[in-house]
């Protein structure tokens, strides 16, 4: 049987493919629409102390005014699991309804293709009167309906899970309709065609104090509370399960944070059972994103979005430096290293996480590109084995120390790294450790010397010292190595008798554990050499050098880089005895062998050169310290470019050989160049920046300028409040002031003042490193 029928039908047996028109009782066995308003589908109810956000102003007819001709008539509203997409969409559905803007509801459960169809369909039946059982017939005449219909009409599809599931489903754009669509996904298929993208992020502080107060009775604004809010990361769903588990277990804020900060407890162990969840919630956070896990590493590159996701749940949640996941570590270990598009494919596994919003991915900011939430990062972690972890970790902290950058110009880039590794390190515990330990733990560490925060760098090489003893005993090389470290960084600020002694026990510890001739031993002698002649041991430091010189001649021969480093010193010591003549011969030969061994272009062979014309001047010629200097910063700018720290560290010494050639007021103008170029680099808190500022003020004294005076005195209390009292810089700032002062009252002559760097001579800032 076939064709059209009219009448009231019973369907006695299948008969085919048949199509009922009329106002009799459809094949549905519902009525045709007649009366208005009308809604179909469950509207989810709203939760318990549900608050309006700031995201529902962005929706259609948010306003409840007059739309304006080509103002968007479909929102999508996208966002991580968790967030209150679908709470967003009831209140605003709800407030249409309820103020009568809508004639007709239609609330879909998205989650899939063949539901949003089966809805369609009914909907249709119901307005029609005709029903079929074809679901995109049925669901093509819904749309046609919609086209054709005056009726002022509202149509939600909440949780959409693919784009393809809308192909040929979107409702159509009339004057009198409006559509809104949440969804976890963020790709490029659901903009355009007039529709709005609404990006729905965490509870804001004061959203976050609104709802535990009024979720658990208490006063807004606790401290106890804001705390909670920041250990959830202001996540919605957390905080209304967190809140229904410290009700359940009638706990307070502290004991919920203690046991959430304990690892040894699984997030499903924190949130109430799967039966007692609040709010009509379907799943516990940490089952919140196992489908869009597990949708994201389905996509384009199959399997890679998965791995991407373990990696950067051991990461830093404020953001990772997209660096760390394209370094060649990584790349080797998805077996992309080789492969010429291995880059591409792991920045489209992290478009992938991005399109699920399971992560963020800024481009724009390549040094906190990627961030991941951090409860997402916890239920991630919370999946790995063992064995997984350790590998991960090691994984993260080689891809951290590869891109980690030899001169630390960028201060935003390395104060990701650092970040980013002391996450890993609290992730990893003793897996980094294990076998050896791992250098990135060393290079943070040093990152915070090289920035001169003191006191951090002592914190870190203490912990080194102290975990280093204890797992490998105190005459193991790891553990001699961290006490030589430390004691160096304490040399900062120590006095200088207390440093020598402690490096003189250190030394004799070294040579019986493992004899004179080892590395470790061979370190601990020259750093020993280097602090007896900054501090004005000279004949000590001589003796050092020389006997340092005559065993690296011996072990590793005359080309070697730690003979010629200790040549170098050596000069350098001659120079500050006196013998500048025999110092400026030193550099000479010591030129000539680096060019020979490493070329014009090494570090090493360019800073012998700085070196070499600062000798000259020292030794009575500044004019040919001057032209040194001018053509080394050429050949370092041309190399490295002109904001380099060694392009500064070459510019900041030509300043100063200008001013002592005779030529005060050149010296002024290269600094303040310099200092704006500082400023715009390195921020005008850098301690690079801070010490030029001092410099300059000098130098316009020296040109006749006394009013510097008060700009020393503004620095000092700068650098006193920033840096301490007793930093190195904050003692030379001083000591430059007294200096200022004396000559403002006619007490010093000119030419009296120190080079820069203080008392390090020739070497000035560059030799913080000790190794050339």
């Amino acid at each position: 049987m076939s064709g059209a029928v009219r009448g009231g039908v019973v369907q006695a047996h299948h008969i085919g493919h048949v199509t009922v028109t009329g106002p009799a009782a459809s094949s549905a066995g519902g009525q045709a629409a007649r009366r208005w308003p009308r809604r179909f589908g469950v509207v989810p109810p709203l939760a318990h102390c549900f608050q309006s956000r700031a995201e529902t102003e962005l929706l259609p007819d948010a306003g409840r005014g007059d739309m304006a001709a080509g103002d968007p008539t479909c929102a999508v509203v996208f966002g991580l699991g968790g967030v209150g997409k679908t709470q967003l969409a009831a209140a605003y559905a709800e407030r249409m309804w309820t103020e009568q803007a809508v004639d007709l509801l239609v609330w879909v459960a998205a989650d899939s293709r063949a539901a949003i169809a089966s809805a369609y369909v009914d909907v249709a039946a119901e307005l029609t009167g005709t029903w079929s059982p074809d679901a995109d017939q049925g669901a093509e005449r819904f749309l046609v309906w919609l086209a054709e219909s005056t009726v002022r009409w509202l149509i939600v599809l909440d949780d959409v899970q693919a784009p393809t599931d809308l192909d040929r489903f979107w409702p159509p754009r009339t004057a009198s309709g409006r559509v809104l669509v949440t969804t976890r996904r963020r790709d490029a298929a659901l903009a355009g065609h007039g529709r709005r993208l609404v990006d729905v992020g965490v509870f804001t502080s004061a959203e976050s104090a609104a709802y535990l107060a009024a979720k658990l009775d208490t006063a807004p604004g606790t401290r106890a509370a804001d705390l909670l809010a920041d250990d959830l990361g202001h996540l919605p769903l957390a905080l209304a399960q967190a809140a229904a588990y410290i009700v359940d277990e009638d706990i307070g804020f502290g004991e919920y944070r203690a046991r959430l900060a304990d690892q040894r407890h699984a997030l499903a162990d924190l949130v109430p059972e799967p039966d007692a969840l609040p709010d009509s919630h379907r799943a516990t956070m940490a089952a919140t994103w196992s489908l869009s896990i597990h949708r994201a590493d389905s996509l384009r590159p199959a399997g890679m979005a998965r791995p991407i996701l373990e990696l950067a749940s051991l990461m830093d949640p404020n953001g990772v430096p997209v660096g760390v996941f394209t370094s060649k570590a990584v790349a080797s270990s998805l077996g992309t290293v080789d492969d010429p598009a291995g880059v591409e494919q792991i920045r489209s596994a992290l478009q992938c996480l991005h399109r699920l919003s399971l992560a963020t991915v800024d481009m724009t900011s390549p040094h906190s590109a990627v961030r991941v939430h951090a409860l997402v990062q916890r239920a991630t972690r919370e999946k790995l084995a063992d064995h997984r972890l350790q590998s991960l970790s090691h994984l993260a902290a080689d891809a951290l120390l590869e891109v980690w950058p030899a001169f630390e110009q960028d201060t935003t880039l390395v104060q990701a790294l650092r970040a980013n590794t002391d996450t890993v390190h609290r992730h990893a515990g003793d897996r980094l450790w294990t076998p050896e330990l791992h250098q990135v733990l060393c290079r943070v560490a040093a990152s915070y010397r090289a920035s001169r925060l003191t006191t951090t760098a002592i914190d870190r090489f203490q912990h080194l010292h102290d975990v280093a003893e204890q797992r490998f005993g105190p005459g193991h090389p790891r553990a001699l190595c961290a006490r030589r470290d430390l004691i160096d960084v304490h040399s900062a600020t120590a006095e200088f008798n207390a440093a020598v002694l402690a490096l003189e026990h250190l030394l004799a510890d070294a040579t019986q554990a493992l004899g004179p001739d080892h590395a470790e031993t061979l370190a601990t002698r020259h750093l020993l050499a280097f602090r007896r002649g900054v501090g004005g041991d000279l004949p000590g430091a001589i003796a050092g050098f020389t006997a340092l010189l005559s065993d690296n001649l011996r072990l590793f021969g005359p080309d070697h880089p730690e003979t010629m480093v200790s040549r170098s010193h050596l000069a350098w010591c001659r120079g500050e005895a006196g013998d500048m003549a025999g110092a400026v011969a030193a550099f000479e030969q010591l030129l000539a062998d680096r060019l020979r061994v490493l070329g014009p272009h090494h570090e090493s062979t360019l800073t012998t050169r700085g070196l070499l014309a600062r000798a000259r001047g020292t030794a009575g010629d500044p004019a040919a310290a001057v032209s040194g200097l001018q053509e080394l910063l050429d050949d370092v700018q041309r190399l490295v470019g002109p904001y380099h720290p060694g392009a500064f560290a070459v510019r900041i010494h030509l300043a100063s050989w200008l001013g002592r050639a005779g030529d005060p007021a050149a010296a002024v103008a290269e600094l303040e160049q310099l200092l704006h170029d500082q400023r715009g680099s390195l921020g005008p808190e850098h301690s690079d920046t801070l010490s030029t500022r001092c410099d300059l003020a000098r130098w316009r004294i020296e040109a006749g300028d006394l009013a510097a005076v008060t700009e020393l005195e503004q620095l000092l209390d700068e650098q006193c409040g920033s840096q301490g009292s007793e930093h190195p810089d904050t003692r030379h700032t001083r000591v430059t002031l007294a200096e200022a002062r004396q000559r403002a009252n006619g007490e010093l002559g000119a030419g009296d003042t120190p080079e820069p760097g203080g008392p390090t001579g020739v070497h000035g800032a560059q030799m913080q490193t000790h190794r050339y």
